[in-house]
């Protein structure tokens, strides 16, 4: 009987781990969608009424879907006295899990933040347009592979997982 709730405890590991895998990748893309949906606010914002940097980020802060946490965390420092440029890269570095998402789309990101509010208008809105066309060639590179991911990873995990059972059998 043991046997039995050992091979079904492994194999509903590894069917999970499947689903986990996926939920990840879709995660991953998700996050750069997002981060393009934030950054295409930041250029109409700009655009349309140019308001200080840290105006911008107070209004994206209910915004910005899975950045919210960094976004809100970026205006609490700004109130606490930081500068922007400060207070973005403090709170970029203060989420890691956003960080892991990103991969090495951070690195952009974060330049993103540290180029945003330091020239013209004109200049904001070219540095808005190619942080934007950066990270939708991301999302274009990731989309097909988090949607092969969602359909291949649950059904390796429960194939892996039924092969684990007939071995342990």
């Amino acid at each position: 009987m043991a046997e039995y709730i050992a091979c079904v405890a492994v194999a509903a590991g590894f069917f999970f781990a499947g689903r986990y895998a996926a939920f990840r990748q879709c995660e991953k893309t998700a996050v750069i969608r997002d981060t393009v949906l934030f950054i295409a606010f930041c250029e109409t914002k700009l655009r349309f009424a140019s308001p200080p940097v840290a105006d911008i980020m107070r209004e994206a802060a209910g915004r910005s879907g899975r950045l919210s946490g960094f976004v809100n965390s970026c205006c609490l420092s700004m109130d606490g006295g930081m500068s922007f440029h400060q207070a973005w890269k403090a709170s970029l570095d203060g989420e890691r899990e956003l960080c892991r998402l990103l991969g090495g789309a951070k690195a952009e990101l974060e330049s993103f933040g540290s180029d945003l509010g330091t020239t013209d208008i004109q200049g904001q809105l070219s540095c808005c347009g190619y942080y934007k066309h950066f990270f939708e060639t991301e999302l274009e590179k990731r989309s097909p592979s988090s949607e092969r991911s969602a359909k291949v990873f649950p059904a390796l995990g429960a194939m892996l997982g039924a092969l684990s059972v007939i071995l342990f059998i």
